[in-house]
C-alpha cells in the first residue's frame, strides 16, 4: 500500500504560510516577507467600485441598489466592532438567519440595510400574531362565493428579496416559531399549497434579550453586541443633539445607566430628543441650567422611561433616581409630575394636544 500523508500533517508550503500568517506577514513569489497591509491602507490605494460597499474591517458586499437615504448611526469604536461582527456573519456561505443579542441591535441592522441599499421590513410580533398573518391565508374576494390566497408580509419579502428584521424573537409565540422552522433551517417559505424557495437576496435578522426562549437557537447565527461605554454614549448624544448642554446629557445618561437592565440606548436618545424639542431656552455653550429647565427635563424623562418600562413604584423611582440626577428635590419633582396636565391649544390651521399636532384639514 502506498504511503499516504496524514491529514493533520502540513507540507513545507503550508507550514511557511501558517508561519507568515502568525507573524501578520505575506510574501510575493520568492521575495522577502513584508508586513501585511491593513484593510484601511489597501483602501487608500485601491478604491472600491461604486456598486461595492465595505462593512466592518475589509469585508466587501455588493449593493442591491444605490441608496439615497443617509444613516443616522454615529460611528464609534464599539459600533464599528459590532458592525464587523454582523459583516462576518453575513459573509458565511449559507445565508443563515442572524440573531442579535444585547443593545443597539435594530439600529445596526437598519444601518447595514441602508449601506447595501436593501429594503428592510421590520416585523413586531406579539401573542395575537399567528402564522397566517405572516405567511398568508385564503380570503374572500369581492365576488360572492369566490376565494383567493393572499401572501402575508413575510412571504412577500421572501419572494422579492427584501430583508426582514423580526423584533424580539424570544417573545414570539412558540407555535409561530415552529411554523418558521423551514425558513430558518432551509430558507423555504412553508406555504400550505406549495413550499417556496426564498429569493437569493432575502435575509432574515432577529433581535432578542435572551436566547433562552428561542425555540430553534441552532438555526440562528447568534451575535452578542457589545454595549456602548459612557464616553461613546456622550459622543453620540453630543453629535445628535448639539444644542444640549453637556450637563443635560450627563444627567440623562446617569438615569439610563441606573436603569440599563430595563432600558435600551434608544430610550436614552429619545429622552434627549424630547428635551431638545421641548426645552428651547438653553443658551449656546452654557454650563449652567436653571431649576425650571431641569424640571422640564425631569418631566420628559418620566414620560419616556415610564412609558417604555413601567415601574411598579413610580414615586420611589422619581425620588431616588430621577430627581437626584436632575439636581431637584424629591418633593419638587413629585409635586410637578403630579400636577402636570396635557395642554390643549386650538389654532385656525391646527389643534395641538400635548405633543400631537392635528391639521385642521384632518378634522
Amino acid at each position: 500500500q502506498p504511503w499516504m500523508m496524514h491529514p493533520w500533517d502540513l507540507t513545507q508550503e503550508e507550514l511557511e504560510y501558517e508561519n507568515l500568517t502568525f507573524l501578520s506577514q505575506a510574501r510575493i513569489f520568492n521575495g522577502e516577507p513584508f508586513a501585511r497591509p491593513s484593510a484601511k491602507t489597501i483602501r487608500q490605494v485601491v478604491t472600491l467600485h461604486p456598486k461595492l460597499i465595505e462593512i466592518g474591517n475589509g469585508l466587501v458586499f455588493w449593493k442591491h441598489k444605490v441608496s439615497t437615504q443617509e444613516s443616522q448611526l454615529v460611528s464609534t469604536v464599539t459600533t464599528r466592532h459590532n458592525l464587523h461582527k454582523i459583516a462576518v456573519a453575513m459573509n458565511l456561505e449559507q445565508k443563515h438567519p442572524i440573531l442579535l443579542l444585547g443593545k443597539c441591535r435594530s439600529s445596526l441592522i437598519r444601518h447595514v440595510a441602508k449601506l447595501v441599499g436593501a429594503n428592510l421590513l421590520e416585523l413586531y410580533v406579539d401573542e395575537t400574531t399567528d402564522a397566517k398573518t405572516l405567511l398568508g391565508s385564503t380570503t374572500v374576494t369581492e365576488v360572492p362565493g369566490q376565494f383567493e390566497w393572499r401572501p402575508g408580509a413575510l412571504t412577500q419579502a421572501a419572494r422579492s428579496g427584501q430583508w426582514v428584521l423580526l423584533m424580539s424573537v424570544d417573545q414570539v409565540p412558540t407555535e409561530l416559531q415552529a411554523a418558521l422552522q423551514p425558513l430558518c433551517k432551509e430558507r423555504i417559505v412553508p406555504l400550505e399549497n406549495k413550499p417556496e424557495r426564498c429569493h437569493p437576496n432575502f435575509r432574515l435578522f432577529g433581535t432578542a434579550d435572551s436566547i433562552r426562549n428561542v425555540l430553534f437557537p441552532h438555526y440562528w447565527v447568534t451575535l452578542t453586541m457589545d454595549p456602548l461605554p459612557s464616553n461613546e454614549l456622550d459622543e453620540i448624544a453630543t453629535r445628535l443633539y448639539p444644542s444640549l448642554p453637556p450637563s443635560v446629557i450627563e444627567s440623562a445618561r446617569t438615569i439610563y445607566q441606573a436603569c440599563s437592565h430595563k432600558l435600551l440606548s434608544r430610550h436614552l436618545f429619545k429622552v434627549l430628543q424630547r428635551i431638545q424639542h421641548s426645552v428651547t431656552t438653553f443658551e449656546p455653550d452654557c454650563t449652567y441650567t436653571t431649576e425650571h429647565q431641569r424640571t422640564l427635563c425631569l418631566a420628559e424623562t418620566v414620560d419616556v422611561l415610564c412609558a417604555a418600562r413601567p415601574y411598579p413604584d413610580r414615586i420611589s423611582w422619581i425620588q431616588t433616581i430621577a430627581a437626584p440626577a436632575w439636581g431637584l428635590s424629591p418633593e419638587l419633582a413629585i409635586s410637578y409630575v403630579e400636577r402636570r396636565t396635557v395642554k390643549l391649544q386650538q389654532r385656525e390651521t391646527y389643534t395641538e394636544l400635548g405633543r400631537a399636532r392635528i391639521p385642521a384639514t384632518a378634522m
